[in-house]
C-alpha cells in the first residue's frame, strides 16, 4: 500500500489530470467532523491513486479541484451519498457524475449482512484498522497526520478492493 498526502493545489490538480488520463472510475471518500451534512465540515478528501494499491489524501482546502474530474468519470465510494452531500454542502457539486456505492452493491448480495466498511474489511481481509484507530482517538481530527493518512487511505484501498470483488460477484465484469 502506498499512501501520500498532496500538499498543494497544483499537486491535487496534477493528480486529478493523471487520473482522468488513466482511469474510467475513481474511489472517493471524505473524513468529516461529524455526520450532519448541514453543520459538520469536511477535514480531508481521499481519492484512488494512479498506481494499484495506492491512494492520496488532501485537505478540504482543495475540494474544488474535484471539479476537474472528467465528466464521464464514475465515482465509487462506500456510502457515497453521504460524501456527495458533504461535498455539495461545501460548495463542490458532483451530483452529475455516474456513481457506484459499494454499500448498496453489497446489500444486493446479502441484504441480511452488515454493510459497514469496517465489518466487510474485517470479514474479507481480517484487518481491524478502524477498530484500532477509534480505540485510540475519539475524533478523526485528534489523530496525528501520519495516522490520519493511514486510516483515511485504507478506506480508499479497501473500498477499491471491495468494488472490484463486488463487480465480479454481481456479474458486472471487471471493474
Amino acid at each position: 500500500m502506498q499512501f501520500r498526502k498532496l500538499e498543494t493545489r497544483e499537486a491535487v490538480r496534477s493528480h486529478i489530470i493523471t487520473l482522468n488520463d488513466v482511469r474510467s472510475w475513481v474511489v472517493l471518500d471524505t473524513e468529516t467532523t461529524g455526520l450532519d451534512f448541514r453543520q459538520d465540515r469536511i477535514l480531508d478528501v481521499q481519492l484512488s491513486g494512479v498506481e494499484p494499491e495506492s491512494a492520496v489524501l488532501f485537505t478540504a482546502d482543495f475540494i474544488n479541484e474535484l471539479g476537474n474530474l472528467k465528466g464521464d468519470m464514475c465515482l465509487v465510494g462506500h456510502n457515497l451519498g453521504f460524501d456527495l452531500k458533504m461535498l455539495h454542502s461545501a460548495g463542490c457539486d458532483l451530483t452529475g457524475f455516474k456513481w457506484r456505492d459499494t454499500m448498496l452493491m453489497h446489500h444486493l448480495i446479502d441484504e441480511e449482512a452488515s454493510h459497514g466498511l469496517d465489518a466487510l474489511v474485517q470479514k474479507r481481509w481480517k484487518d481491524d484498522y478502524k477498530e484500532r484507530f477509534w480505540a485510540q482517538f475519539d475524533e478523526y481530527a485528534q489523530a496525528p497526520d501520519d495516522r490520519r493518512l493511514d486510516y483515511a487511505c485504507r478506506d480508499i484501498f479497501y473500498t477499491e478492493k471491495l468494488y472490484r470483488e463486488l463487480c465480479l460477484e454481481l456479474g458486472l465484469g471487471g471493474a
